[in-house]
């Protein structure tokens, strides 16, 4: 329980779980991993650029989380606060680049042209939520100054 109000942790796994969630969105990856919009029947298709934008926004930023983790490592208490400050305006990012997608696997999920699985809706709500957290834990760590705190040393 204490890694999950662990700041640094909790950056690591809401970059981890969005990049995975853009790379389902990749066009070139293998139909069996990515969301399926075969329920759009002849619209098929003309969600492509957008969807595949979102996706490359997805990995990108979850990149730039896990590189702003390795600075983080690597300086320790010297740059912490600014450092601090990139990772809540990149978790705002996250939290707010998942509502366009809520919204809409929402909607398609109130029809009847929806398949059963409705992952994708729990799937960015999940992420939605782990990123509140993350940016509730990362202003608690601003505000009290704390020095950098190793996620992976032992309990």
């Amino acid at each position: 329980m204490k890694r999950l109000n662990n700041p640094v942790f909790l950056v690591c796994l809401s970059a981890i779980l969005y990049a995975v969630v853009g790379l389902m969105y990749m066009p070139w990856m293998p139909e069996a991993v990515t969301a399926s919009f075969g329920f759009l029947g002849t619209e098929q298709g003309s969600e492509g650029k957008l969807v595949s934008l979102w996706a490359r926004w997805a990995v990108g930023i979850s990149m730039s989380m896990l590189l702003l983790f390795i600075i983080q490592w690597s300086l320790g208490s010297n740059l912490h606060k600014w450092v601090l400050v990139l990772q809540l305006a990149l978790i705002s990012i996250c939290m707010a680049a998942q509502f366009p997608p809520l919204l809409l696997w929402g909607l398609f999920a109130l029809t009847d042209t929806m398949p059963p699985g409705t992952s994708m809706f729990w799937l960015h709500l999940l992420l939605l939520l782990l990123a509140g957290w993350t940016f509730i834990r990362l202003i608690d760590q601003l505000k009290l100054g704390n020095a950098f705190e190793n996620p992976l040393k032992s309990e």
